[in-house]
C-alpha cells in the first residue's frame, strides 16, 4: 500500500488540488444553506400533548422554510423559521391559530427571535475563530518542527474544511452552530494525525542516512495501521451518533464524519508529500552543531592539503 502511495504521490497531489478547487467552486456557486445562527429568524420550543409525528406537525404548521425537528421526548419539538420566510412579524400568532384549529393541547415553552445584526456578528466571530485556529496551528507546527512541515500541515488543514463546505453547499445541508463545532473538531482531529506522522518522520530521519522521501514513507508504514484503526473506530462512533442521535446533532455528525475520512487522507496523502516537494531534509530538522561544523571544516582542509 505504501509503495503505491509513494509511486503515485504526484498524481495524488494533483487529484487533491483538483478536488480542492472543485469544492471552492461548488461553495461559491451554490452557497451554504445557513442556519438561524448565521442568517437570523425565529426559534421556538413546542410541547404537544398528543405527541404527533413530524409529518403530522409539518402538515399543521404550513410555514414556508420552517424546519421542524424532535428532541427529548416524543412530545417536544424544535421549530426554526429563517428570516427569508415569506411571513410578517405575526409568526407566533399564525402558529398558535394553526395548532388550535387542529384541537391539540400544546404549550410554547420558548420563543426567540434572532436578529440579522446578531446573526452577522456570530458569522464574523465564527470566521475569526476558524482563522485563529489555522494561524495557531501553523505557528505551533513551525515552532515544533520546521516551516516546510508547517506549510504541508496547513495545506492539509485547508483541505479538510473546504471539502466539508463544498459537500454541504452541493447537497444544501443546513450549516448551523453544531456543524461549525464539527468543523472545528475536524481541524483538531486532523492536525493530531499529521503531528503523529511528522513526529515519527523526525525520529527516524535523525538516525538515518537515507533520503527524506525514503524515511518519510518508511515512517508512514510504521504508523499507517494505527492511524487507520483509530480513524475507523472514531468514524463508527460518529456514525452511531448520526443514526441514533437527534436531528439537532445531525449537522455535527455529518461534518465530523466527513472530516474524519478527509482528515485522515489529507494527513497521510497531502501534508507529508507537500513538505517533501518543498525539499525538507535532515539538515532542516537537525542543523549541525558548531562542533560538528568545525570537525567537518578540519577534515575538509586536511583532505585539500593531502591533495
Amino acid at each position: 500500500m505504501i509503495a503505491y502511495l509513494r509511486q503515485y504521490r504526484h498524481m495524488i497531489l494533483t487529484a487533491g488540488a483538483l478536488l480542492l478547487l472543485g469544492c471552492v467552486f461548488l461553495t461559491w456557486k451554490f452557497g451554504l444553506n445557513l442556519g438561524l445562527e448565521f442568517q437570523g429568524g425565529v426559534e421556538m420550543e413546542l410541547f404537544v400533548a398528543q405527541a404527533p409525528s413530524l409529518t403530522e406537525l409539518r402538515g399543521v404548521i404550513d410555514v414556508p422554510y420552517a424546519q421542524i425537528t424532535s428532541y427529548g421526548s416524543a412530545q417536544d419539538f424544535l421549530i426554526r423559521i429563517p428570516s427569508n420566510a415569506t411571513m410578517d412579524g405575526g409568526i407566533l400568532d399564525t402558529l398558535t391559530v394553526s395548532l388550535k384549529d387542529k384541537g391539540w393541547d400544546f404549550r410554547v415553552q420558548r420563543f426567540d427571535h434572532i436578529g440579522a445584526e446578531f446573526s452577522l456578528t456570530v458569522l464574523r466571530q465564527s470566521i475569526t475563530a476558524l482563522s485563529l485556529a489555522m494561524v495557531g496551528i501553523l505557528c505551533y507546527v513551525a515552532a515544533r518542527f520546521e516551516w516546510r512541515l508547517a506549510v504541508g500541515s496547513l495545506i492539509a488543514l485547508f483541505f479538510d474544511p473546504l471539502v466539508i463546505l463544498g459537500t454541504f453547499a452541493t447537497v444544501q445541508w443546513v450549516f448551523d452552530g453544531p456543524t461549525l463545532a464539527g468543523l472545528l473538531s475536524v481541524i483538531g482531529y486532523s492536525i493530531n494525525d499529521t503531528i503523529v506522522v511528522f513526529d515519527r518522520f523526525r525520529e527516524n530521519i535523525e538516525h538515518s542516512e537515507d533520503s527524506s522521501e525514503s524515511v518519510f514513507y518508511h515512517s508512514l508504514a510504521q504508523i499507517f495501521t494505527r492511524t487507520m484503526i483509530t480513524s475507523l473506530l472514531t468514524f463508527l462512533v460518529v456514525l452511531a451518533l448520526l443514526i441514533f442521535g437527534t436531528d439537532v446533532l445531525r449537522g455535527f455528525s455529518l461534518a465530523f464524519g466527513i472530516g474524519i475520512i478527509i482528515g485522515t487522507l489529507s494527513s497521510v496523502l497531502i501534508a507529508g508529500p507537500v513538505a517533501l516537494a518543498l525539499g525538507v531534509q535532515r539538515k532542516h530538522l537537525f542543523p549541525p552543531s558548531a562542533d560538528m561544523r568545525d570537525r567537518w571544516l578540519e577534515r575538509h582542509q586536511s583532505e585539500q592539503e593531502a591533495r
